[in-house]
């Protein structure tokens, strides 16, 4: 247990360092995004399609999907290189999905709440319900949103670090685990 609260402290504290940058320095996060985004993509497309050519040396059925998964990747990759406002657009759907579902996971979490009068309670639901909504934003308008997206994404960061922190410090005596 004390494994999994230190590991959740520090995940807590990187989320908050991370909101800082990204309401701080917001142009250059969302640059960083979507460049650390194609430069992963074509690492994996790469790797996909290596995958492909050394099963179909060892193997007479090669697993055709590596390939075609390898090359959808490289071009996606590729794309996210020398189109920004797709970079940009694509990284805004993927993160609205990311925090519609870590919020929405933490809110099913809350049921294991022992005490549900406490002010930490009503706190991670408040910043939840915000994080929430930040994520249906995103998801309306991912364009006009991705001028304003690393002021969300920090400001999720920052609600989510803060979230993690409180749970880290006291999940023991706030949550039964039956």
């Amino acid at each position: 247990m004390k494994k999994i609260t230190t590991f959740t402290l520090i995940t807590g504290i990187i989320f908050i360092a991370f909101g800082v940058f990204f309401l701080v320095k917001p142009e250059i996060a969302l640059k960083s995004m979507v460049l650390i985004a194609a430069a992963l993509a074509v690492i994996k497309g790469i790797f996909d399609i290596f995958n492909y050519l050394f099963s179909r040396k060892k193997s007479n059925k090669p697993e055709t999907s590596s390939l075609i998964s390898g090359l959808f990747i490289l071009a996606l990759g590729i794309l996210l290189f020398f189109n920004a406002d797709f970079g940009i657009l694509f990284t805004g759907f993927l993160f609205a999905l990311w925090f519609a579902i870590e919020s929405i996971m933490t809110l099913i979490t809350l049921k294991y709440f022992r005490v549900k009068s406490s002010p930490a309670f009503y706190i991670i639901l408040a910043f939840t319900i915000i994080a929430l909504a930040l994520s249906v934003l995103m998801f309306i308008r991912p364009f006009y949103s991705a001028m304003s997206f690393t002021i969300l994404t920090g400001a999720y960061f920052l609600i989510q670090g803060i979230v993690l922190t409180i749970i880290s410090i006291n999940v023991r005596s706030w949550f039964s685990f039956k």
